[in-house]
């Protein structure tokens, strides 16, 4: 058994990033600035509970408001693509 490891299921726990995601967002967003706040409201409009942070030392989290489930960064950009809320 090797202890430097991660198992699927814990990788999938594992959400967010940091500046860089924040970043991603307020451009896949088409904003011009990074507005914590602003990013956080527009994606509870859209169902998603966000936590989110500019700092590197500080993970961000997603998650879907009605299933509960985890989401990652990935996946919050692809819904926004996907369903165009821009």
């Amino acid at each position: 058994m090797n202890r430097n490891s991660i198992k699927d299921d814990e990788l999938e726990n594992v959400n967010g990033g940091n500046q860089q995601e924040l970043m991603d967002l307020a451009d896949c967003l088409r904003q011009q600035t990074l507005d914590v706040g602003a990013i956080e409201k527009f994606l509870n409009k859209h169902g998603i509970e966000a936590y989110l942070h500019d700092s590197q030392y500080r993970t961000n989290s997603y998650k879907n408001k009605e299933t509960g489930e985890r989401l990652t960064h990935e996946q919050v950009i692809e819904l926004i693509k996907k369903n165009r809320w821009h």
